[in-house]
């Protein structure tokens, strides 16, 4: 579990790969679509952690799959390891969601998915609520991660979910107590 998400010690954390619509929702949703457990995904001020938009996803009882769909690639590096969190609100009281990864290669290519790579997460209701993942170590030849909200149970037709502040990336490494970055604690060792 990392020592602290982005939000609360941000100088623990490495720069976010994903960036834009793709993660504050404050100029629009670009990239995002409604999978097949939702009627749609809109911009919203209805609720915001952060600024006054977030993504609202309204549910689908019907359909099982993907909660939304991202056609934006978060950048990422091969064979290393990451954090996702993601911040969800919603006024039911029962939701559970989890994330999954589809990874992709520099020319798009899929490679494999990763189920639960924010595992299941029971959202308190009227409040927002993170959804931590990680870490999870990227495929040799990944290029690009997309992020997939999935609902689990809790929701019903109609109901509606809100998402905001997607951060994906990096730790800082801690050795003996004390923060270090990665590269300055892989030179140490050499």
């Amino acid at each position: 579990m990392p020592v602290s998400t982005p939000y609360s010690t941000p100088a623990l954390w490495g720069p976010n790969v994903a960036s834009g619509d793709a993660v504050d929702f404050e100029a629009g949703v670009s990239g995002w679509a409604a999978g097949t457990q939702a009627t749609s995904v809109a911009s919203s001020t209805d609720q915001a952690r952060i600024g006054t938009h977030s993504l609202k996803i309204t549910k689908n009882s019907t359909a099982s799959g993907y909660l939304a769909v991202t056609a934006s690639d978060f950048p990422v590096a091969a064979s290393t390891a990451y954090y996702l969190v993601a911040w969800m609100y919603t006024a039911q009281a029962s939701a559970i969601l989890k994330f999954d990864f589809d990874y992709y290669t520099s020319g798009s290519v899929y490679i494999s998915s990763l189920s639960a790579a924010v595992p299941n997460t029971s959202l308190v209701a009227n409040t927002w609520t993170p959804m931590i993942g990680g870490p999870f170590t990227t495929p040799a030849t990944t290029a690009f991660i997309r992020p997939i909200p999935v609902m689990i149970s809790g929701l019903s037709n109609t109901n509606t979910v809100y998402m905001d502040d997607l951060y994906m990336g990096r730790q800082l490494v801690t050795t003996d107590g004390m923060v270090t970055y990665q590269a300055v604690n892989r030179a140490s060792t050499r």
